[in-house]
């Protein structure tokens, strides 16, 4: 069966200002968000936070909207996008339908600058997604964060070191939020490998891919985004 095209949507804070000016965008909240969002308090994130629920659920409803429709659930506030479980511990997000629990896959990230979204029907599918800027990294960073292979390729070319090491950092970072069951992110024991340009491999220490790992990377605007999908989550290596 060929899978289903990953739905992404990469939007910059300044032009979500404009679509959802001042107090607009929390008509898009369910009171189950409205409740979170009330409960942020540093300025930067509640508009991160706020701006990932009103792109996602723009992006769900150009996907799905029409079949929501016909149900009577298209409205915004009748989409919930948790990412916290019963306990306030973060977790892979879910998307609720009035109240039930889709079969979806969604996964949100942010930078200083730009928004990004990805969005799967795909029966279970997971993904991920990431931004990272592109800036000269630090020979602590990759000492610590990056494998011997890693750092090799991204010292092979000086003047492209500092988009690949962001490259790297970005796919490793969706590949975690794809792919994670709690586990803390440990950066050193994801390795990304570059076949050849366009083309990545991901393995994670100790576990194998459950099913095919697909992954895309663009750059726009000084930072790459890294969108990852997997066929199934990993399970652990005999």
């Amino acid at each position: 069966m060929t899978p289903r095209p990953l739905a992404c949507r990469l939007e910059s804070r300044s032009a979500l200002r404009r679509s959802w000016p001042g107090s607009s965008g929390e008509a898009w909240l369910s009171d189950g968000e409205r409740e979170v969002y009330a409960g942020l308090r540093d300025a930067r994130r509640r508009e991160a936070w706020l701006f990932g629920r009103l792109l996602g659920k723009d992006l769900i409803l150009s996907r799905v909207g029409a079949r929501l429709g016909a149900r009577g659930a298209a409205a915004p506030g009748r989409i919930e996008i948790l990412s916290r479980d019963g306990l306030g511990r973060a977790v892979r997000p879910r998307v609720l339908v009035e109240g039930r629990v889709q079969p979806w896959a969604l996964s949100l990230a942010h930078s200083d600058r730009f928004v990004l979204v990805i969005f799967c029907e795909e029966p279970g599918a997971a993904v991920g997604v990431d931004v990272a800027p592109i800036r000269p990294p630090g020979a602590g960073f990759l000492g610590f964060w990056f494998t011997p292979r890693e750092r090799a390729w991204v010292r092979a070319r000086a003047n492209q070191g500092p988009r690949r090491a962001a490259t790297l950092w970005a796919v490793k970072e969706a590949f975690y939020k794809a792919v994670n069951a709690g586990e803390r992110f440990a950066p050193g024991r994801i390795e990304v490998r570059v076949d050849r340009p366009g083309r990545y491999a991901v393995r994670r220490e100790g576990s194998r891919p459950g099913g095919p790992c697909e992954v895309q990377v663009a750059a726009a605007g000084g930072e790459v985004m890294a969108a990852v999908r997997v066929a199934g989550r990993p399970a652990a290596a005999p």
